[in-house]
């Protein structure tokens, strides 16, 4: 256990380390290209929906970890669905929004759904901490990088999971806060 928590830490340290400077980013380019790829990796077995939303916003991002990220969340989401499953990649702007305390005036919720059997109960209060995995053959390290990337731009990764639905949901701040800390 320790040479595992070991071996995560430097990962997260690696990530944290080849960082590439954030920048503007329209995120439903970075969706839409996601989606691309997604399709020429999938062909026709899953049925992928991509519905983006015109005032999404553009957030400093870091375009190149944003997209892995989004297919890092995909690949799980193909996974659960198997053969001839649904993903929907989703864009949307939710206002006057508090995510970490702090009331912000846009954030940007990027949600990855799948039509799978969900994931556990029992399993969602931990699913993003290192080497937690549902997956057989899984090193659960996937969702606890992808939580420190988004992290990295005061975001944050929600999941919520019933049988049928699972929605992953990136939820990350554009522009300035409205208030330093919510009451």
């Amino acid at each position: 256990a320790q040479r595992a928590q070991t071996l995560t830490s430097q990962l997260l340290a690696f990530s944290r380390k080849t960082a590439i400077a954030p920048r503007i980013v329209n995120l439903n380019d970075v969706v839409d290209s996601a989606g691309r790829i997604l399709s020429r990796l999938l062909g026709a077995d899953i049925d992928l929906k991509i519905q983006t939303s015109a005032d999404l916003g553009n957030p400093r991002t870091e375009r190149e970890a944003f997209e892995q990220v989004l297919l890092n969340l995909a690949k799980n989401a193909c996974e659960a669905a198997g053969d001839r499953g649904q993903i929907v990649f989703r864009s949307r702007a939710l206002r006057q929004f508090t995510l970490h305390g702090i009331r912000h005036r846009l954030v940007a919720c990027i949600e990855i759904e799948d039509n799978g059997p969900g994931i556990s109960q029992d399993l969602l209060p931990q699913l993003f901490s290192p080497l937690v995995s549902h997956k057989p053959d899984g090193a659960g390290l996937g969702l606890s990088i992808a939580q420190e990337l988004v992290s990295r731009h005061d975001g944050l990764i929600e999941c919520q999971s019933l049988p049928g639905r699972t929605v992953f949901s990136i939820l990350l701040p554009i522009g300035a806060s409205r208030e330093n800390k919510a009451a």
